[in-house]
């Protein structure tokens, strides 16, 4: 992910400029509707003509709303050869100015939503949010509308955001360690096609011209490729009024086409060597991490899986490991790492990391696990309802939630199904899956920088 700042707190699973509010809408959002909604209103999920999917996921109360807009465009999607494009376009997006308003930095941006934000490039999509009191939601959507209709790319915001994203890459891949052991284990198990990366070729992100970056956007970052996700505390007849005034005459765009395909890894092993950093951002004696491959959301052996993942959180909560696994964003790999011991090297390091995840994964079956993950992970994944409150509360996971689901987890009611007969063989047939011996194996160790 690229800039990313997590807007509320997840379930229990674990100077934008001012503008003035269009003259079509006759309603304000943040009050009861008096006119008759332009689209079906509560808990609703319509398209608008131009191809815009809205999703309307009201519950009073709180006094917050969140501002979610998806693009089907990952870094899946970039073009061969052009590795970050949809990284650097992130990063455009959020900070270029619109018809309607100036350029803002980064700072200015998070300055002005103390309550939540995002931005951020997962495999498959751009995810772009905002938490806000529902007295704002019409400067929301009203900005949302204008960055979707069109973005001021100058050579100024350019150099600006390619050194921001060039020194965001290279936290990932080497300057945090923990950081760079969990994405270097991600390509270990599942590389970017080509001559890709996460988060972008260096080289690439260093040489992209406004051309290139300015077409992108202008093409792709469209209503047909998009969704609009609003949830918290608003008025859902006159949001959907406002969103068809807002949103309705933007240009359909060109449709994105499909994201190339990963291939598979053999078990690779990945040894680095970086300067020894700020005891705040890694550990003293260097880093070992482990990459699983996960099965898909619609396997048979997922909700097994989604067992062991639960019971890996679990032992990172009584231990020394850290386990990184994005339900949503990047659900396909699955990283466990350590700090290596002052008392060990990096292969004993390695052998105490497996032997834990093969313990861990070979455990049988406990009588509640399968219904913890429900508790746990349910909602997050579209399986178990957000609790009463919850979306008024805390706006934004249930955005995610509904921006993102759908593909994380196909068939909701088949993965709940399947956790509500759960049995030992086909948790054992998730743990074949996860053996940390087929896992990406990457180790980082401190020398000369």
């Amino acid at each position: 992910s690229a800039c990313a700042s997590a807007p509320t707190a997840a379930p229990s699973a674990d100077d934008q400029a001012s503008v003035d509010p269009p003259e079509p809408a006759t309603t304000d959002p943040s009050e009861p509707a008096t006119t008759d909604p332009s689209e079906p209103a509560d808990g609703s999920e319509y398209v608008l003509e131009n191809g815009l999917r809205v999703v309307l996921r009201p519950e009073r109360g709180s006094g917050q709303v969140a501002v979610l807009v998806s693009y089907d465009i990952g870094e899946l999607h970039d073009p061969a050869g052009l590795s970050g494009l949809a990284h650097f376009a992130e990063h455009l997006y959020i900070t270029a100015g619109t018809a309607e308003s100036p350029p803002r930095t980064v700072d200015e941006f998070v300055a002005d939503h103390p309550l939540g934000w995002n931005a951020q490039t997962t495999r498959t999509a751009s995810i772009f949010a905002a938490v806000a009191t529902t007295d704002r939601l019409t400067d929301e959507l009203t900005d949302a509308a204008g960055r979707m209709t069109g973005l001021t790319i100058t050579p100024d915001l350019v150099e600006t955001e390619r050194g921001r994203i060039l020194a965001e890459t290279s936290n990932m891949f080497g300057g945090i360690p923990v950081l760079a052991a969990q994405n270097l284990a991600k390509e270990a198990v599942a590389p970017t096609p080509g001559d890709g990366r996460r988060g972008g070729d260096p080289d690439t992100l260093a040489s992209l011209d406004v051309a290139t970056l300015e077409s992108r956007l202008d093409e792709y970052y469209k209503p047909t490729n998009a969704m609009l996700v609003v949830t918290g505390d608003f008025d859902a007849d006159a949001t959907a009024e406002l969103i068809a005034s807002l949103f309705g005459g933007i240009a359909p765009g060109t449709a994105i086409g499909a994201p190339a395909e990963v291939e598979p890894a053999p078990p690779t092993i990945i040894d680095v060597t970086v300067p020894a950093p700020d005891p705040s951002v890694g550990a003293d004696d260097g880093i070992v991490a482990l990459g699983l491959a996960m099965p898909a959301g619609d396997a048979p052996t997922y909700p097994a899986a989604l067992v062991l993942v639960q019971r890996l959180f679990v032992t990172a909560g009584q231990g020394d490991i850290q386990v990184g696994y994005a339900l949503l964003e990047d659900p396909t790999v699955l990283t466990v790492s350590t700090a290596i011991a002052p008392d060990e090297d990096a292969t004993t390091a390695v052998e105490r990391l497996t032997t834990t995840v093969a313990d861990v994964v070979a455990a049988p079956l406990g009588p509640s696990e399968a219904s913890t993950v429900v508790s746990q992970f349910g909602p997050l994944l579209g399986i178990e309802p957000y609790p009463s409150g919850y979306v008024s509360q805390n706006p934004y996971q249930p955005a995610l939630t509904a921006a993102l689901g759908s593909s994380a987890v196909p068939d909701p009611a088949a993965v709940r199904g399947w956790l509500g007969s759960l049995t030992p063989e086909q948790l054992a047939a998730a743990a074949d899956l996860l053996d940390p011996a087929a896992a990406g194996v990457v180790t980082i160790t401190h020398g000369p920088g």
